[in-house]
């Protein structure tokens, strides 16, 4: 007997479900709520120099057949941070997503926003699921005060 499960406080899917197929388990999925980690080298109050490298990492656990999918964003400019800012490392119970930038004029006044959701995954899996995962979290960081150097022209 196989037996599809799903262990979430705003994730709602008809579960459980059980087969006595030998087949392939259902959809199976599981993530606390309190699961979700972020931490930042930013200071309380936001304030970074011009130039300094902000990090910002979140961690997740999870079980289950589909992980999760992080993506960070400037609340401001509502950009996605490109890949190359982003150091993702995905384990069959983990997702981390480590977002580094420096501190520019353009990152003054906005916050970071980390969002956690699913996707359909490109490749197929072994399951019966024919739905994704509602479940998404956005974390969002404390406001940038970016304090520019001046900088001197002589002419």
């Amino acid at each position: 007997m196989c037996t599809s499960y799903c262990n979430i406080s705003n994730f709602y899917t008809s579960c459980p479900v059980s087969t006595n197929m030998p087949l392939a388990c259902s959809f199976a999925f599981s993530i606390a709520a309190d699961n979700i980690r972020c931490t930042t080298n930013l200071s309380t109050s936001g304030v970074v120099r011009e130039n300094e490298v902000i990090v910002m990492t979140c961690n997740i656990r999870y079980s289950g057949n589909w992980a999760p999918v992080m993506r960070w964003t400037n609340s401001k400019s509502r950009h996605t941070f490109p890949d190359d800012d982003v150091t993702l490392t995905t384990t069959d119970t983990t997702v981390t997503s480590q977002l580094m930038v420096t501190a520019s004029a353009d990152l003054h006044g906005c916050q970071i926003v980390c969002l956690t959701y699913f996707t359909e995954p490109s490749t197929s899996l072994s399951t019966n699921a024919t739905n994704i995962p509602s479940y998404t979290d956005m974390w969002t960081s404390t406001k940038l005060h970016v304090i520019l150097q001046c900088k001197y022209i002589f002419s």
